[in-house]
């Protein structure tokens, strides 16, 4: 945005004269009136053009400084970064930090905030030759899996005072009433600190903390909420065009040697750092005995699940177990981590799901139901991950004409 026309020293240039001169007539126009000097008035007289310059000289000067920059050596200043984003018109998920990299002075604090409806981390991991695993086996209990204590709680310097050497995490941030919302870290060693959030590892959700020296000039805290701003909208700008390759993405249904057809839907989309909480096709019309195949894409690394709860009440995602000492375990839920009624055809009794699948796993990245043959009605499958982010389809099955 154009700054306002500064007044630079040529403006000093152009009225000191003038205001020189005009004194200079007044002083001469009250000489011939009275004939007589007074010593004491023309001292005054000099004091007041020397403060006069003084004032001009001072508004010169500060109308010339650069406004883009700060360095407020005494002064500890509070910036943010916005975690997430979303655009909700196409379904889309932002995933990045806002702004991605930063730049602050030695005792300056950062304040991550949750900025959307899906879950996030910040974490710094020095010293550690990967990023913490989100998920993991529960100890002695086979086929069970909790999210990472490592991750799932804060690991905090004591006050907040960070100094780039230590592990540090902000727990698990999310929508969730249970959940953080912010995160915050002084930092009190100049240095280059990098960041990432577990949950979107796979999909490069990466930061940098760049701490400077007092004496260094860094963007005031204003003017990086405004990049940050900028970054996302940007990201935001692209979903139109990602949401267009997705539907274009859609395969055609299949006819089958035996008079049925089979459906394929596209389980989320992504592209960069934008992905798709939503199915490709998300409505489908179908008979008795078609079948249906979701897939998840190649170029999306969220994982999802396909469930037709069919009235059944929509389970928890996690489930807190309390241990004897320390903090508790939060189990996955079985419910939605398995797979339920997998290779039954499906009816409107019962739920049905896919059960977890991630694309970062090895494994199945489909699933397959065959509609049974007394089947109709209007059917409703989700996600149950992305289930705030009203990520879910219609299956509509009636009989033949």
């Amino acid at each position: 945005m154009a700054m306002p026309a500064a007044r630079p020293w040529g403006y000093l240039r152009l009225k000191v004269p003038e205001i020189l001169n005009q004194d200079l007539e007044d002083f001469i126009s009250y000489k011939n009136q009275s004939m007589q000097l007074n010593l004491k008035e023309v001292k005054m007289r000099i004091i007041t053009l020397m403060f006069t310059l003084l004032i001009l000289c001072a508004v010169g000067s500060a109308a010339s400084e650069p406004v883009a920059k700060i360095n407020q050596s005494a002064i500890a200043q509070n910036f943010t970064v916005l975690v997430g984003g979303n655009d909700s018109a196409y379904n889309a998920e932002l995933q990045g930090f806002f702004p991605q990299n930063i730049t602050i002075h030695v005792g300056d604090k950062i304040t991550w905030k949750q900025n959307t409806m899906d879950i996030h981390t910040v974490t710094f991991t020095p010293g550690m030759n990967k990023t913490p695993d989100l998920i993991v086996p529960v100890p002695g209990v086979n086929g069970s899996l909790m999210i990472n204590p490592l991750v799932a709680f804060p690991a905090l310097p004591a006050g907040g005072m960070y100094n780039g050497s230590t592990y540090a995490n902000s727990a698990v941030m999310g929508p969730d009433d249970t959940q953080s919302k912010n995160f915050s870290l002084t930092f009190t060693e100049a240095g280059i600190y990098r960041y990432i959030c577990v949950v979107h590892a796979g999909e490069n959700m990466t930061g940098k903390v760049i701490v400077e020296n007092a004496s260094a000039s860094i963007p005031s805290p204003l003017m990086v909420s405004t990049q940050g701003q900028k970054e996302l909208d940007r990201l935001r700008s692209m979903t139109r065009s990602v949401h267009a390759k997705a539907v274009a993405s859609i395969m055609k249904p299949e006819k089958n040697a035996n008079g049925t057809t089979t459906y394929h839907v596209n389980v989320g989309f992504g592209q960069g750092q934008v992905h798709l909480e939503a199915f490709f096709p998300d409505k489908i019309n179908a008979h008795p005995g078609d079948t249906v195949v979701w897939t998840l894409p190649k170029n999306d690394m969220e994982p999802h699940t396909i469930t037709f709860l069919n009235g059944a009440k929509e389970p928890e995602l996690f489930l807190p177990e309390i241990q004897p000492q320390g903090p508790p375990r939060i189990l996955f839920n079985p419910q939605v981590l398995l797979p339920q009624n997998a290779s039954m055809p499906l009816t409107d009794q019962g739920v049905y799901s896919s059960g977890f699948i991630d694309p970062m796993m090895p494994g199945l990245h489909s699933f397959t139901l065959k509609i049974g043959n007394n089947t109709t009605g209007t059917l409703q499958f989700i996600c149950l991950l992305h289930d705030q982010m009203n990520m879910k389809g219609e299956l509509i099955v009636s009989n033949k004409a």
